[in-house]
């Protein structure tokens, strides 16, 4: 099992090149040759496990053009006595505590895809993330500002940040 995030300073750009390279796939009849499967991909958007090779190939290609960079989480599926959205739930724990850490002093903008049973959980996932950064004093600090939003992408789901002019100090943080 995996989990993933993409980090970009434009996610608004990003979001743009895909949509724009999903609507060229979409048009593209000579990779359709099944046809019943063009309006599935018009509404999802590039999905790994439902894309057939032709398309994934596109994706790759069109992954290779943007200023991203991608971030991952994987783990064996078969743990005993962890179903699937605990593993999933530990797993982006994981990742967005790495993310905060990495981006440490920036402003942390999550943007969770929705349409799933984790759509609910993902605001407190990052508070819960924050709050163990900051018990257990992470030494890179926390995040500047921060923000949590759900929403469809359609086409990808985005972490983003902005670089701030220096990073704040936990002194400064705590009002110290």
């Amino acid at each position: 099992m995996m989990v993933g995030a993409v980090v970009t300073l434009d996610a608004d750009d990003l979001e743009l090149a895909v949509k724009q390279r999903r609507e060229a796939v979409a048009a593209d009849s000579s990779l359709w040759p099944d046809p019943s499967k063009r309006p599935l991909f018009r509404d999802a958007g590039f999905h790994h496990h439902d894309d057939d090779e032709t398309i994934r190939d596109r994706f790759i290609e069109t992954m290779q053009t943007l200023g991203f960079r991608a971030h991952v989480c994987y783990t064996h599926r078969a743990l005993p006595g962890i179903g699937d959205t605990d593993l999933l739930l530990v797993m982006y724990h994981a990742l967005v505590r790495n993310l905060l850490r990495r981006y440490a002093g920036e402003t942390v903008d999550f943007v969770f895809e929705t349409k799933s049973e984790m759509d609910p959980l993902y605001g407190g996932l990052v508070m819960h993330a924050l709050e163990s950064l900051d018990l257990t004093r992470a030494p890179r600090g926390l995040p500047r500002r921060g923000s949590v939003t759900s929403r469809w992408v359609g086409c990808l789901s985005l972490t983003t940040f902005s670089r701030s002019r220096r990073p704040i100090s936990r002194e400064k943080r705590a009002g110290t």
